[in-house]
């Protein structure tokens, strides 16, 4: 999957806000734990937190493929 520019809808600039302000109260709570783990691993925190976020991305997308697998197993 590659990036692509689309459009900026009204909307887009709402979540864009949402995801700053989770991201950030995410990352106050957690912050110990992030470095602890950058110094674990012998990386910088940004590379730790992109793991994170990276990681998190994948299983979302593995739950999705799942869900997209039942669905047509139903339709069948």
């Amino acid at each position: 999957m590659s990036n692509t520019l689309r459009q900026i809808r009204s909307d887009d600039l709402y979540w864009l806000k949402q995801i700053l302000d989770t991201s950030i109260n995410f990352y106050i709570r957690n912050c110990e734990r992030i470095t602890e783990l950058a110094e674990i691993f012998g990386e910088d925190e940004s590379d730790t937190w992109q793991g994170v976020l990276t990681r998190g991305l994948n299983s979302l997308e593995d739950s999705a493929e799942l869900m997209k697998e039942a669905k047509r197993g139903d339709e069948i």
